[in-house]
This record gives C-alpha cells, sequence and structure tokens, in this order.
C-alpha cells in the first residue's frame, strides 16, 4: 500500500520523461528526507520544511507543486470502488478544506492513468458536490472554463493503480504559467521543458548563449532568469513572433538578450565559442517542403551545431537519425513529448 500522505509532504508534477531533472532541481536547493518517482509526479519530504517550504516556489521545471492533504488506496476501475474513497474525501478533506476563509474560491481537478469505467468528469462533478453542499467554498470548474480567481484553492485528485493522491496547489495558478509570458502564438515551446533544457546546459557567467530558432523566446528568457550573467542572442525568421520575444522578455526583465529577424541558416552568423539551445522547426507547425528542404536544413542545422562548442536540441527521432548520419557527438538525455508528439532532449559536443 503507497501511503503518499504519510511519508511525503510536497508533490510536484512533471511533463513527461523529466521526472528526475526536476528531482535535480530539487535537491539542489532544498534538503531532502526522502523522495518517490513516479509518472510524471515526484514526491519529496523536506528535512526542514519550515526553511524551505517557500523556495518550492521559484521551481522552474515542474509543471506544478502541490502541498499533500491525503491519499487513499483501493480504487480500481470501476464507478463503484470509488464509493469508499468518496467517504475517505467527505470524513478527511472536507475537514481541511473548512480551515479556508468562507467564500474562497476552489477548482478541482482530476486525472489518471489507464483505463477506467469513469472519466474524469464523473469525479469532478462527485467532489464538487461534495465541497458546494459540505463547505463555505465556491466551486469553479474547468469544465465551463471559469476564470482564474485571484486567491483560489486549486485541488489536484491523481488516480494511479489503486491509490489516489490528494494536493492543494501552492500558488493560485499552476507554476509553468508564468507571468512574463504576456504575448503567445500556436507553437510556443512549453515553458517546463524549455527549463529543463537550460539546466541541461548549465550556463555559466559570461556564456554566449544563441537560439537561431527562438521563436517567442521562451528557452532564451528562461536562461536569463537562471543566469542573467550571460549574454543571448535569438534569431527568426518570423518578425512577427520576435515581437512577441520580446515583449515577454521585457516582462521577464530580461534585457541581455538580442533578438534579431534572420534566417539563422546559410553561414550569415558566427556560432564560434558559444551553446546553442533551441527548439529547431519540426513537427505539423513547422512543415518543409519535400527532402531536399529537410536535406537542405539539415545541412545548416549541422553547421551551426559544428560551430558551437554544446548543442542541446529538442527533436524527433527522425532529426536525430539524420544528424547521427553526419557523425556528431550525440547523447539523449531524455525523451518527453512536445504537442503530443514524442521527442528528446539530445547534448552535442565539439570540443
Amino acid at each position: 500500500i503507497l501511503m503518499i500522505n504519510e511519508s511525503y509532504d510536497y508533490w510536484l508534477r512533471s511533463p513527461v520523461g523529466l521526472e528526475k531533472i526536476v528531482l535535480q532541481e530539487v535537491e539542489q536547493d532544498v534538503e531532502l528526507a526522502g523522495s518517490l518517482i513516479k509518472h510524471r509526479s515526484i514526491f519529496i519530504k523536506l528535512a526542514n520544511a519550515k526553511r524551505d517550504d517557500k523556495k518550492l516556489e521559484e521551481m522552474r521545471t515542474a509543471d506544478d507543486v502541490y502541498r499533500i492533504v491525503g491519499g487513499y488506496h483501493g480504487v480500481n476501475n470501476t464507478k463503484a470502488s470509488l464509493h469508499n474513497f468518496f467517504a475517505y474525501f467527505k470524513s478527511n478533506i472536507i475537514p481541511v478544506l473548512n480551515d479556508n476563509k468562507p467564500g474562497r474560491y476552489i477548482r478541482v481537478t482530476v486525472s489518471f492513468l489507464g483505463e477506467r469505467n469513469f472519466n474524469r468528469f464523473y469525479v469532478e462533478d462527485k467532489l464538487n458536490s461534495l465541497i458546494a453542499s459540505l463547505t463555505h467554498l465556491k466551486v469553479l470548474s474547468s469544465e465551463v472554463a471559469d476564470k482564474n480567481k485571484k486567491g483560489e484553492l486549486r485541488l489536484r485528485c491523481h488516480i494511479e493503480d489503486k491509490d489516489v493522491f490528494l494536493g492543494i496547489g501552492i500558488e493560485d495558478v499552476p507554476l509553468h504559467r508564468r507571468a512574463w509570458r504576456v504575448g503567445r502564438y500556436i507553437g510556443q515551446m512549453h515553458t517546463t521543458i524549455a527549463a529543463a533544457m537550460v539546466r541541461v546546459a548549465g550556463i555559466e557567467d559570461g556564456s554566449i548563449i544563441f537560439d537561431p530558432f527562438c521563436g517567442s523566446g521562451t528557452i532564451l528568457i528562461e536562461a536569463a532568469i537562471v543566469n542573467p550573467k550571460a549574454v543571448y542572442y535569438g534569431f527568426d525568421i518570423d518578425e512577427n513572433v520576435l515581437q512577441i520575444a520580446r515583449k515577454n522578455a521585457k516582462e521577464a526583465g530580461a534585457g541581455n538578450i538580442v533578438f534579431e529577424h534572420t534566417n539563422a541558416l546559410g553561414g550569415k552568423h558566427d556560432y564560434s565559442s558559444s551553446i546553442i539551445i533551441s527548439n529547431p522547426p519540426w513537427g505539423y507547425e513547422h512543415s518543409m517542403n519535400g527532402s531536399s528542404d529537410v536535406a537542405k536544413f539539415i545541412s545548416g542545422l549541422v553547421d551551426i551545431i559544428k560551430q558551437s562548442t554544446t548543442a542541446i536540441l529538442i527533436v524527433p527521432e527522425s532529426i536525430i537519425s539524420a544528424l547521427e548520419g553526419y557523425k556528431l557527438n550525440i547523447k539523449k538525455v531524455t525523451q518527453t513529448r512536445v504537442k503530443g508528439m514524442v521527442a528528446s532532449i539530445v547534448v552535442i559536443q565539439n570540443k
């Protein structure tokens, strides 16, 4: 029996495949008395919660962080198995919620692994009904797109195997929703994946960092926040997207990023003695016209990589295979998903 609520204090949600990177970030900043990694979840117990719990609000690689308020064992794939869980929720979680100020807003989100004879909306509706009838909290619904309310409670319920984990978000919005992201467009990179790539890069003071395909600047902004003492350059062929990047960087206070409207390929730029951190164009948002365009792009990308000291990229297997044809020293760090498609973070060392 996995008694999460008795063994751990906090529950961190992670992009798939990045769990170890998230744990490494936690271990760097706080002292742990214990930890457990599961699929997209990292459970931790702080050695000194009074000293370190606020540091969790500064996490860059975690999608979200929850304070654990409960855990239940005994759910299977049937609706009938949920009855005892709902009774547990009523007896153990409702009193916790009633400790909050009357009239405060609350939002319940349910997720689970595996095939079930119920969906998340069924569980959310049941929990919302219990909260509405047994507390003074005002229930918000993600299903009807209720807007975020300042200071709202966010209760997460996750079902995995026979276990149910329950946590309350440490902030009123998920950590991956960066306040600096004031401009958006289709195809933007997930902030926590960008933060994971920055951690892999290990940027030192004075480093020169390029993102030759920077889009709205997510990678460079995350890097500049972590280390403002490096120099950052972002290139893109879409001036409209660069306008978004500049707005985002200004909001983030990242004034040391130079964004340039230019084609990164073709030998126009000098990438020597630099670190490349990038999400090159691939997937349905960045389709190319035929094999000749792909070959030309790969050749140009290889030229950039070979000039740099190190390149950290997130790419699908097809691009990795193409790069391997150029005898590059490619190391796969981990595999994740970008817009539902499988991709790997890779490190390519040159010097």
